[in-house]
């Protein structure tokens, strides 16, 4: 921290990105390398829609490359699901039956004490920033940039108050959340899906392999339930760090490039 650059290339997560990277001048303004003919924003490798997302006062300030992804998604024990006769997501997602009801009425019959000691140890649904994958699924956010220079707080908004009375229900009302013990560590739903105690979980994509690697039961991705609203999705952002050597970025872009092969 004493003027140094932390890397010449930084992922940002897109929360992080807005406004604090951009409004302190961390960032590099990509079109200088453009406009010297080093990147090449036209080619199809640049996502355009996060080309947008991170253009401010007409300086692009961070990329992505290849197609839009989710973030997060929807992990579910197939092997659990056919144990207790539940039925299948994939066919309930293209049928258009994939609801915040049929979700909750799944996680219902999930939801057990197996052993009979009089304590949940099978549950219906678990999540990392469980909340805000109902929020952001019911076409809701926490802050509004749309106008850059005026964020406006929005978790207040008809929707979001929506999703986030829908998330607490299914934590307080009907009990069908495992809600992380007191001292566990931040990924707690993680190994608790892993270890075949939870038939539903909402975590970020990037974790399947571990979960995959770790569990003894088949496990399955599917997307969110179909809401009152709309589904939206979001993702990393790359940036140069505005102290990066200007004759570095043409090794820089060589890595997108491979990537895309």
């Amino acid at each position: 921290m004493a003027g140094d650059s932390i890397g010449e290339l930084v992922t940002l997560d897109s929360r992080w990105f807005y406004p604090t990277a951009v409004a302190n001048g961390f960032l590099c303004d990509l079109n200088e390398f453009a406009k010297q003919g080093i990147f090449d924003f036209t080619e199809p490798k640049w996502n355009q829609d996060f080309l947008k997302w991170c253009t401010f006062d007409g300086k692009i300030y961070g990329y992505a490359i290849g197609k839009t992804y989710p973030r997060s998604v929807l992990f579910w024990n197939k092997s659990l699901f056919e144990r207790e006769g539940l039925p299948d997501l994939y066919e309930l997602f293209f049928n258009g039956e994939w609801t915040w009801e049929k979700m909750l009425e799944i996680a219902k019959k999930a939801t057990k004490d197996k052993d009979g000691d009089g304590k949940i140890d099978q549950w219906g649904l678990s999540g990392i920033d469980l909340g805000a994958a109902f929020v952001f699924s019911n076409n809701a956010q926490f802050v509004d940039v749309s106008d850059p220079y005026h964020p406006k707080f929005v978790l207040d908004s008809p929707n979001a108050l929506e999703a986030l009375q829908t998330w607490q229900d299914f934590v307080q009302k009907h009990k069908v959340v495992e809600v992380n013990p007191e001292g566990a560590p931040w990924d707690y739903p993680r190994q608790s899906f892993a270890n075949g105690n939870v038939a539903m979980l909402y975590t970020q994509w990037w974790m399947v392999d571990d979960i995959k690697n770790s569990m003894k039961d088949e496990m399955v991705l599917c997307y969110s339930p179909k809401v009152p609203r709309l589904l939206t999705m979001c993702r990393s952002i790359q940036v140069l760090p505005s102290m990066l050597y200007r004759q570095r970025s043409k090794i820089l872009n060589k890595w997108p490039y491979s990537r895309m092969k």
